[in-house]
């Protein structure tokens, strides 16, 4: 056991400086191998948190906290696969409430009926978890803020600690006029990452979308997963 710790605290206290997590994943694990002579791979998992200041529209300053997670598998062979996972929370909402009380409510309103359609419709929130793992074999360096960006640009942003009315209002009806499932989450996030080009066709995708919900007594998830380049040569999402 002291082996494991002894390359840990080799890569800690070394004056090598290491530019992202899975590097520093990578080189804990090529320690470990040379230290365990006898085994033929090792796994390492590191966790840690992002921070990030982030203004509201009432121009009111956030610190957001990014879960982040780093892993690396270094085989005898030489072969290396690392990966970093971010987790992004935001609100989303329900566009199957909405589309059925929007039609309660232009039966009930027949006047109105014409202009619900112009405006957003009522429906319930959820707060929704996304989790977004990129695995790569090649020594690719994706910064974690990619990620994230591709999710909030699909959710809206991320929940903020601190927000004044205005805030509160401009987040639900950016949410009420763009709802969706969260089969449409995971989908609309990874037709954005595909789009960035230092991102090898080879590097694998997993995104999850967990839902919150505040009308049901259970949650609604949706998971896609494959090759960045599967999802770009089928357009499968």
């Amino acid at each position: 056991m002291s082996r494991a710790v002894e390359s840990i605290n080799t890569v800690a206290l070394s004056d090598e400086n290491h530019f992202s997590i899975e590097e520093i994943a990578s080189k804990i694990g090529e320690e470990a191998l040379r230290r365990f002579e006898y085994s033929t791979y090792v796994f390492v998992k590191l966790k840690t948190e992002l921070f990030h200041r982030v203004k509201s529209e009432s121009g009111k300053i956030s610190v957001v906290s990014y879960p982040l997670t780093a892993e690396a598998v270094i085989e005898r062979d030489g072969k290396t696969e690392t990966s970093i996972e971010v987790e992004v929370t935001g609100i989303n909402a329900c566009p199957c409430a909405m589309e059925t009380a929007r039609t309660i409510i232009g039966n009930n309103n027949p006047k109105i009926d014409g202009m619900l359609d112009s405006i957003p419709g009522i429906t319930h929130n959820q707060r929704n978890h996304v989790t977004i793992k990129l695995t790569t074999e090649n020594d690719e360096n994706i910064e974690a803020f990619e990620l994230i960006n591709s999710a909030e640009k699909v959710l809206g942003g991320s929940l903020l600690p601190v927000l004044k009315r205005i805030d509160e209002g401009e987040m639900v009806v950016r949410a009420h006029s763009n709802p969706m499932f969260v089969e449409d989450i995971v989908r609309f996030i990874v037709a954005d990452i595909i789009k960035n080009k230092d991102i090898s066709d080879d590097s694998k995708i997993e995104v999850s979308s967990e839902s919150e919900e505040s009308i049901h007594p259970h949650n609604a998830f949706a998971t896609i997963s494959g090759s960045i380049g599967e999802f770009r040569k089928n357009n499968s999402i």
